[in-house]
């Protein structure tokens, strides 16, 4: 399986809804306005600075909904141009904090202009160990499955 088969699944896994995007005006204005709709073959194959940003958004509220929903109030879905800086600032200080701690693994990916002007490879490989983080920690919470090492601990029946 490609890498970019495996972000797309992860990102599947979490919920993100993959619309329709490019020539479908009324398509893409309806996923920037829902939390989790991302066009995201799209998005694996020729980013998008939108469509990263709103899969981004997406990972970090089900990695944290109420922070998430405090953090992004006045710039999600971004309405005007000073909401998309806004936004782009935001993701980014999050992802820088993620890496900080450790949460993520540090690959120059955490950004601005990585939200300002993606490339696919920066892209795949943001959503990527993003992604996958989100995966294990709503695994653990949802579900009670703890990754240890290469295999996941699934909790007593």
């Amino acid at each position: 399986m490609s890498e970019r088969s495996l972000v797309a699944t992860s990102l599947r896994l979490l919920g993100v809804e993959d619309v329709p995007a490019g020539k479908h005006a009324r398509a893409h204005h309806e996923y920037r306005r829902r939390v989790g709709a991302v066009p995201v073959t799209q998005l694996l194959r020729r980013p998008t600075s939108e469509a990263l940003c709103a899969a981004v958004h997406f990972c970090l509220w089900r990695l944290d909904a109420r922070r998430a929903q405090t953090t992004f109030r006045h710039c999600y879905p971004p309405q005007a141009p000073a909401h998309s800086r806004e936004l782009k600032q935001l993701l980014a200080a999050w992802l820088q904090e993620l890496e900080r701690d450790a949460r993520i693994p540090r690959r120059g990916c955490a950004a601005v202009s990585v939200l300002v002007s993606p490339t696919p490879a920066k892209a795949l490989t943001l959503l990527g160990t993003l992604s996958r983080h989100v995966l294990a920690v709503v695994a653990e919470r949802e579900c009670g499955i703890v990754e240890s090492g290469a295999a996941a601990v699934l909790p007593p029946a």
